[in-house]
């Protein structure tokens, strides 16, 4: 049997087709953590990587840093040529994330920022001293991949920049300005490019 990840059936996490939103909304994650602990369930991923009756669940995490004074800035990866998804090379990303898996333990109101922490942990180091919120939803059906995932958005908010990749060979970043994210938009993963639009940061 091959991996399994955590799905939601479509008809549960929307209602109705009218209540399956488009693009990241910002708003409180919290009705829907609940809804996935009570109504998913675990699937051989080859059964529903094309299967949008199912929508597998992605935490997915961005890093920020505030600093005293001056505006907050925000964790920026971009993807080498060493990593093993060709379409994603030299993109940019802002977040971090992942399948859930059975090793992220047994299915509860946690399982969704467990297997968060998880992935950040294999992706970057990251200060332990930080506050992990979720801040909202993603949803993309315009292509056959995001048709079959649900990404819910942390925010990890640390006090010191000392964030690094794991991954060297297939990751590079660094902090960037929030007011400076407009610029590489063009040039940025799907996922990250409707999170900026949905917090305004594009202008």
């Amino acid at each position: 049997m091959g991996e399994q990840v955590l799905v939601v059936p479509r008809e549960i996490l929307f209602c109705n087709e009218s209540t399956a939103f488009q693009g990241f909304r910002e708003e409180n994650a919290h009705p829907y953590l609940r809804m996935i602990a009570e109504s998913s369930l675990f699937l051989p991923r080859d059964d529903v990587e094309e299967d949008p009756n199912y929508k597998q669940i992605i935490p997915y995490a961005v890093v920020s840093h505030a600093p005293p004074v001056g505006s907050e800035r925000w964790f920026l990866m971009r993807r080498k040529k060493g990593g093993g998804e060709k379409r994603l090379h030299n993109l940019y990303s802002l977040g971090v994330g992942g399948h859930i898996n059975p090793v992220d333990d047994h299915i509860d109101d946690g399982i969704v920022e467990r297997a968060l922490l998880r992935e950040l942990e294999e992706e970057l180091s990251v200060p332990q001293e930080r506050e992990v919120n979720p801040i909202g939803l993603l949803n993309d059906d315009s292509n056959p991949v995001g048709s079959v995932h649900f990404g819910v958005v942390f925010k990890i908010s640390i006090k010191e920049e000392a964030v690094s990749v794991r991954e060297v060979e297939q990751l590079e970043g660094s902090f960037v300005a929030i007011d400076d994210l407009g610029e590489k938009s063009k040039e940025m993963e799907t996922w990250s490019r409707l999170i900026c639009e949905g917090l305004k940061v594009l202008g």
